[in-house]
């Protein structure tokens, strides 16, 4: 009866615990979650948009996005190197995301945008015209139609200050800030207002713990990820229609 049982679990594989790749620090495993929420948000919305569900799940994907793009700000040795990153892949995916969700600027896009907005500003001195910069930025977002528009703007330098770790009376402000944006989030998309609830995920990634450096195929992979799963999803449903 042991000899079987052995035998089973040898031929299921549960005789051994299963361990992510050592490439694949807490920052990636991050990136995998936000990658599935986004999935199963555009799943929704291609194939079954009267799933209500599946969009709301999806709604927490981009905070998460925001996240690790705030993370990646702060941390890039270049940010000339990061723009031109996403200013490459999201070109790609423009066109099978054009075809899946009509004329808007996909969200790697918004980010080179707001890595550029970001950089602008922080080459201002004065601090009205610093503001001035920022609400301009917000507008022409929106007026160009990038994915999420002025939310992400917002929810980047929300993120940006999380990260800093904003404790005591500062935190309380954050939470506060988080919420204002989030009740009139609504503006950007239907359900958006549930990404209130991703904060309950931001603590999950300790930012203390050390990261090791990603491999090349870690890193590049999940720049590919967006514009191969959108080609994907476009020709399955140029298959089913």
């Amino acid at each position: 009866m042991k000899f079987k049982q052995f035998s089973r679990q040898k031929i299921l594989g549960l005789s051994h615990k299963f361990h992510f790749p050592k490439s694949f620090n807490i920052f990636t495993k991050f990136k995998l979650l936000a990658c599935l929420l986004m999935v199963i948000d555009h799943i929704g919305a291609v194939f079954f948009p009267q799933l209500i569900i599946l969009r709301i799940v999806g709604r927490l994907s981009f905070p998460l996005f925001a996240y690790l793009f705030a993370k990646g700000y702060q941390n890039t040795r270049s940010h000339l190197d990061y723009f031109i990153r996403l200013l490459l892949f999201g070109a790609i995916a423009q066109v099978p995301y054009y075809y899946l969700f009509g004329w808007k600027l996909n969200i790697i896009l918004t980010f080179a945008y707001n890595l550029a907005l970001l950089r602008l500003i922080h080459c201002i001195k004065s601090s009205p015209i610093k503001l001035i910069t920022l609400i301009t930025g917000m507008v022409v977002a929106s007026w160009l139609q990038f994915d999420y528009g002025w939310y992400a703007t917002a929810i980047i330098l929300l993120l940006i200050a999380y990260d800093q770790q904003c404790k005591g009376k500062w935190g309380l402000m954050w939470i506060g800030y988080w919420s204002v944006i989030h009740a009139f989030s609504w503006l950007v998309f239907s359900y958006q207002p549930v990404a209130l609830f991703a904060v309950a995920l931001l603590p999950a990634h300790n930012t203390k713990a050390p990261l090791s450096k990603p491999s090349l195929w870690v890193k590049y992979g999940f720049y590919a990820f967006y514009p191969l799963h959108l080609l994907l999803l476009m020709l399955a449903k140029k298959i089913i229609s």
